[in-house]
């Protein structure tokens, strides 16, 4: 067949310009390729391919960054298209391939840690476990079922893999592991875990949910081991996600906090099974509501949305956590409170609502968060109660049960045998000490009243009247005690007791019984110093379980260094000593003297006396003198002399 000029001209112009162009892509182009992989893990080689044409002048910077932190060229000599670098730290790495006269080309080479492994989440769908490969290493895996099956690779990570377990029963559990493979530079380790499957899809069992405040609550739901759960929020239309979660074992006291600011006044919230079948399973709602409270003179005024809940078999309201009324579901949506309000009292209210749902095993409990109230009242409050007395040292002291709204409390009081109460102080605690009080010499009556946070003031108490104890010591050895009545005790006192107390001694008491006074012809025996008190004892020991004293009467008796005008040294087993007979003294030095003023004995033991005896002879009768001295408890000095007779 001829060829036209034109046909020849055409194939002409086409060889030329294949020509052009295969110079034009071996003299100017960039490319290059990875021979091998371009993910791996430290130390890692990689390999790059040049496809420049073997003649072209191609060098290439290994671990080259943006920041040009290393400049490393690496240049190919005419003929060689391949060359190598290793890199022996974990980093994403950019290689850049140098070519004179023509463009730069750029690849990305990821190295990772040696110790990597690869990573995933898993889920399941009844009996078919489902992972997601999460990792950014590995393209390549090795999946081991954990039944005895055999192991299957995994060659395709981006869809989800698919194994379907064979069991029998309504659940059953597996050791499964997981291997990478490709990048084979990198860790074969397997990855152990375990994964629970069931037979069928079910939600969590809802068993309560607390409100803590209106927009933070505490739910406990009872779950199903490995299967994912989320809580939900109904906003009217659709139901949003508040908080989702797995348990790695079957759980029956599953709890969570679940926050949301779009918490409204009525909502809905439920908890469901979202599984590997792309199903949500829900478990019945909960309701939530709250009151709004106005507190008033007297009450507190409640109300709350009118709502609908099916399958309600509780419906209460709670008053700082103890039922205050059974409400009739949706037909009730107020009510007022005025069932024994005490004047700037807290009141919290909550709602509590319990559900019964045919084939739902849980409780489905909901309990609203505490709407809070502080009760108003122009009521007076009652006055304190059990109001009791007793003197200390510091004065006398009231106590006396107020209420705990008192903010300031008046203290009134009198002499007894007057007729008017006069306020004294004004404190706003209780007990309270009257310190200006001559509680030594004057009785007294008490009454007090208080005002409350509110401003009311309360009645006056009953009054209290405390002991007054006098002592009269006519002589040495005598004492008078009498003392007062106690006057205020709601079914009076049952005893009295004297009370002695010394400063080293145990306290020691002796039963009046209820007599108001008391004699005794007798020396303290023991110390010098001695303080009494009058101590009541209530009838009604449970409204005042103290009992109340009354001022303390300090009794200082007189120290003495006596001795005997005669003493018979005879050896007939009487009188054969002379001694001092000493009260309450300390300290003691004894002289006796004969007729000629010469000392015949000395001693600073009264327990010792002289037995008559001069250098172990008889002493002649006649008269001595002597002189003595002491110091009593009280640190008083005594000092005593005179004459005395020695008979045979």
């Amino acid at each position: 067949m001829l060829i036209t000029n034109r046909k020849r001209l055409f194939y002409f112009a086409a060889f030329l310009w294949l020509i052009l162009a295969s110079g034009s892509a071996s003299g100017q182009g960039a490319c290059f390729n990875f021979v091998g992989d371009s993910v791996g893990c430290a130390p890692f080689r990689v390999v790059v391919r040049s496809c420049a044409g073997a003649t072209a002048n191609v060098s290439y910077r290994f671990k080259w960054k943006d920041d040009d932190s290393l400049d490393q060229y690496i240049s190919l000599p005419d003929g060689k298209l391949d060359t190598a670098y290793t890199y022996s730290s974990p980093g994403v790495y950019i290689i850049d391939q140098l070519r004179i006269g023509g463009q730069n080309l750029k690849r990305t080479v990821r190295v990772f840690d040696v110790r990597a492994k690869p990573e995933y989440r898993w889920e399941t769908c009844t009996d078919t476990l489902i992972v997601y490969f999460t990792d950014s290493i590995f393209r390549t895996y090795e999946f081991d079922p954990g039944n005895g099956g055999p192991k299957v690779p995994v060659n395709d990570r981006s869809v989800p893999f698919r194994y379907k377990y064979n069991f029998t029963g309504l659940k059953a559990t597996f050791p499964f592991s997981i291997k990478g493979q490709i990048p084979s530079t990198c860790n074969k380790e397997t990855v152990p875990d375990t994964a629970t499957l069931y037979k069928s899809n079910e939600p969590p069992s809802a068993d309560s949910l607390i409100g803590l405040d209106t927009l933070t609550y505490r739910a406990r739901i009872q779950t199903r081991a490995d299967e994912p759960f989320t809580y939900q929020r109904n906003d009217g239309i659709l139901w949003n996600d508040l908080l989702s979660g797995q348990t790695p074992r079957d759980n029956p006291n599953q709890s969570n906090l679940l926050t949301n600011p779009l918490f409204a006044q009525t909502n809905q919230v439920r908890v469901a099974t979202q599984n590997g079948c792309g199903q949500t399973i829900p478990a019945p709602e909960w309701t939530i509501f709250w009151p709004t409270t106005k507190p008033d003179n007297q009450k507190i005024s409640l109300s709350w949305p009118k709502f609908a809940i099916s399958d309600l078999t509780h419906f209460q309201l709670l008053r700082n956590g103890v039922l205050l009324k059974n409400l009739l579901g949706s037909s009730d949506t107020s009510m007022i409170d005025s069932l024994d309000l005490i004047c700037g009292q807290i009141y919290c209210y909550q709602f509590l609502t319990k559900r019964s749902v045919v084939g739902h095993s849980g409780k489905l409990v909901y309990v609203s968060p505490p709407i809070c109230a502080e009760a108003r009242s122009n009521r007076p409050p009652d006055p304190v109660q059990f109001l009791t007395t007793t003197v200390s040292d510091s004065g006398i002291v009231l106590k006396g049960l107020g209420s705990p709204l008192a903010k300031t409390f008046e203290v009134l009081r009198k002499e007894q045998g007057d007729e008017v109460y006069e306020r004294i102080l004004v404190t706003t605690t209780l007990p309270v000490t009257d310190s200006l009080a001559d509680y030594q010499n004057k009785a007294y009556c008490y009454k007090i009243r208080y005002q409350d946070i509110c401003g009311n003031n309360s009645v006056l108490s009953d009054s209290i009247c405390p002991i007054l104890l006098r002592l009269n010591t006519p002589n040495e050895t005598d004492k008078n005690f009498q003392w007062t009545a106690l006057e205020g005790w709601k079914r009076g006192v049952a005893k009295y007791e004297l009370v002695r107390t010394t400063t080293s001694d145990p306290a020691l008491t002796q039963n009046m019984g209820t007599a108001l006074s008391y004699s005794t012809r007798q020396r303290d025996p023991v110390r010098q110093k001695v303080k009494y008190q009058i101590m009541a004892i209530a009838k009604n020991d449970t409204a005042y379980p103290q009992p109340s004293f009354s001022n303390p009467i300090i009794n200082v008796q007189e120290s003495k260094l006596r001795f005997p005008d005669v003493f018979t040294p005879n050896e007939d087993g009487t009188n054969e000593t002379f001694r001092c007979y000493s009260l309450y003294i300390s300290g003691y030095e004894l002289k006796i003297f004969n007729a000629w003023g010469n000392v015949v004995y000395a001693s600073n033991k009264l327990s010792e006396g002289w037995d008559g005896k001069i250098d172990t002879k008889p002493a002649a009768s006649g008269p001595y003198a002597y002189w003595a001295t002491g110091t009593d408890e009280e640190g008083n000095k005594i000092e005593t002399r005179g004459f005395f007779n020695l008979m045979r």
